[in-house]
């Protein structure tokens, strides 16, 4: 099977995008892993439909990281996967859209960094550093393009 054969044999209204990241900035359609292992990859799709005047869409957006040891504090974060989902309606002429959406739409917690321990004068504060990934947000959004058409 060619490697963008499953694209091409989606269901009508389905259009994906696929995009994975290898160490050395390589990119590639068919990897032969080397080693080096996966450092994060992309998956994005939607599907529409089409009535009359009106275009109702799915949307998701699905992006993987790997555990990463790469901070000098000692700290290793875990893999996750981020999920962002979207549902709409919009106008065939792309003057108006109106989108429900979910952002970590599974409610991942992962902690992205810690710090190390601030010192100050010379003493240990007891206080770091941290950054978290941003709980599930749900929301409404809506565009006009005013002007158009």
């Amino acid at each position: 099977m060619r490697p963008c054969e499953a694209l091409e044999r989606a269901p009508h209204g389905l259009q994906s995008l696929a995009q994975q990241d290898y160490p050395h900035d390589r990119f590639e359609v068919i990897v032969v892993d080397d080693g080096g292992g996966l450092d994060d990859a992309t998956l994005q799709s939607e599907y529409v439909i089409p009535r009359d005047a009106l275009e109702y869409y799915l949307r998701g957006l699905l992006n993987y990281q790997p555990e990463n040891d790469n901070f000098t504090t000692g700290f290793e974060r875990d893999s996750f996967a981020l999920l962002n989902l979207y549902a709409g309606v919009r106008s065939a002429d792309g003057r108006w859209d109106l989108t429900l959406w979910a952002k970590n739409a599974l409610d991942e917690d992962t902690l992205l960094q810690l710090d190390s321990e601030w010192v100050l004068a010379g003493f240990s504060s007891g206080y770091r550093g941290v950054s978290v990934q941003p709980e599930r947000e749900i929301g409404l959004s809506l565009r006009y393009a005013f002007g158009s058409g």
